[in-house]
């Protein structure tokens, strides 16, 4: 049986402990980005194979507690600006759970594991989902798994750089002499022109006009 189960924080996972009992055992624990009334926030989500639980990351919130057999389904549903995960019970109007949509993944395989429990049948989740947000600052990576941009170590990239070019060290050095003389022709042309206004285009007396004939 697979598992799908993200580390909360020492509140969370103390509170979980204290409404499980002692013959339960989480098989699904994630967590939205969104709380209830859609701001940003925290809220869980909570899955044995008896029952599903949903509180909020702040404590003294309420806890919705959802029977397995209560359960008619579960799905995903895309709205303006994220989406929603919707548990429809049968005895109770329905609890959505509110997240972004880079979480859409994760919660799709989320209700397809409320089914599975909910019918009794094994749990088959993906745990192990695509990265979209880097595990250090939480920001959106550029792409699925990949490097985070605000977190590379710029002197480790400029190393590795450097060693790609170990072989070729002749070139580079040349390639390098060769740009510093190209700048510093570049910058010949502008001190020209600026002896010619500064000693030669002034108005005045002073310096003379043959002076400034010759400076020319």
């Amino acid at each position: 049986m697979d598992t799908l189960l993200e580390t909360p924080s020492e509140g969370i996972l103390t509170r979980c402990r204290s409404m499980l009992q002692h013959s339960e055992t989480p098989l699904i624990r994630v967590c939205s980005d969104l709380d209830a009334a859609g701001n940003f926030g925290a809220r869980w989500l909570i899955a044995t194979e008896r029952r599903i639980l949903v509180l909020d990351d702040q404590a003294g919130r309420g806890v919705v507690e959802i029977p397995l057999t209560d359960v008619v389904n579960a799905r995903t549903e895309a709205l303006v600006g994220g989406a929603h995960l919707e548990i429809v019970r049968a005895s109770q109007p329905a609890v959505c759970i509110p997240y972004s949509q880079t979480q859409a993944a994760k919660f799709s395989e989320v209700a397809r594991g409320i089914e599975q429990l909910a019918n009794a049948r094994t749990l088959n989740v993906r745990n192990s989902l695509d990265r979209t947000r880097c595990d250090k600052c939480d920001r959106l990576l550029p792409e699925k798994n990949g490097i985070c941009p605000a977190c590379l170590n710029r002197m480790d990239t400029l190393a590795r750089i450097a060693g790609y070019l170990k072989p070729y060290r002749g070139r580079a050095a040349l390639l390098a002499f060769a740009s510093v003389l190209t700048t510093a022709a570049e910058l010949i042309p502008p001190q020209i022109t600026r002896l010619i206004v500064d000693d030669v285009l002034v108005t005045g007396e002073t310096p003379a006009y043959s002076d400034r004939l010759d400076r020319l």
